[in-house]
């Protein structure tokens, strides 16, 4: 049949079509349905655990026992197992004093998985690396702590130093201004930016204060009398030395 025969046939009988189409779409949700039962009645695997669970004393091999049925692959930490009859005995063994034990079975449309823990006493060897070790972080914790009280030591010494010094009485008596203000100040420091408190606590009051007001604002000039530097500057008012000569 040419492909333009094929065309006119297909014209010529869309009923035929279309009941067939309609056929196929009934026979394909059927299809699933039955195929979602199947999967939902099929068996899961499923896995017993014969041997002993939880400490085992102090053996170093574990004899993991346990039955398995209804599966197809096995594994047992990530590694496969021969289902063989469905008994499984293998021996794990327990390096560390706790050992987690994860068994998955699949088969064609399920999966199943068991975990368990076994756990062993210390032997000899472990129970010396721990009293070693546990030796050592107390004395590591010693040294901390009596490094930790030489420093509050040497910063409650540093604190007191502070407080009897020239600067720390300037501290006691301005707590608002800061320890590198006082030391300036003890140290007869003069600098821009420097409040005219600070000049006052060192000088004393100026002999003369003169605000002016251009417009923009108040300033101020204060003036010490034979002293060098001799005048200060406050450009707006803020309380703050802007310039001297």
């Amino acid at each position: 049949m040419t492909y333009k025969k094929f065309v006119n046939f297909l014209i010529k009988n869309k009923k035929i079509i279309i009941f067939l189409s309609v056929i196929f779409v009934l026979l394909f949700v059927v299809f699933q349905k039955v195929n979602k039962i199947r999967i939902k009645n099929y068996p899961l695997p499923t896995i017993e655990i014969l041997s002993s669970e939880g400490n085992q004393g102090s053996v170093t091999e574990y004899n993991l026992e346990f039955t398995i049925a209804d599966a197809k692959t096995l594994t047992v930490n990530g590694k496969d197992v021969d289902i063989g009859n469905g008994k499984i005995s293998m021996v794990i063994s327990l390096e560390d004093r706790w050992e987690g034990i994860n068994i998955f079975a699949r088969n064609k449309y399920k999966r199943n998985s068991a975990h368990i823990m076994i756990s062993r006493d210390e032997n000899e060897e472990e129970k010396q690396t721990r009293l070693i070790r546990e030796e050592k972080e107390e004395m590591e914790e010693i040294e901390e702590e009596k490094e930790r009280i030489e420093q509050a030591t040497q910063r409650e010494a540093e604190q007191k130093a502070w407080e009897s010094s020239k600067a720390g009485q300037i501290c006691k008596a301005h707590p608002e201004w800061s320890k590198n203000d006082c030391e300036r100040l003890a140290n007869n420091k003069i600098w821009i930016g420097m409040s005219y408190d600070m000049l006052v606590y060192k000088r004393g009051k100026p002999n003369s204060a003169n605000p002016s007001n251009y417009g923009s604002g108040t300033e101020w000039q204060w003036c010490w009398t034979y002293r060098t530097p001799s005048c200060f500057y406050d450009d707006n008012d803020d309380g703050i030395i802007d310039s001297y000569n």
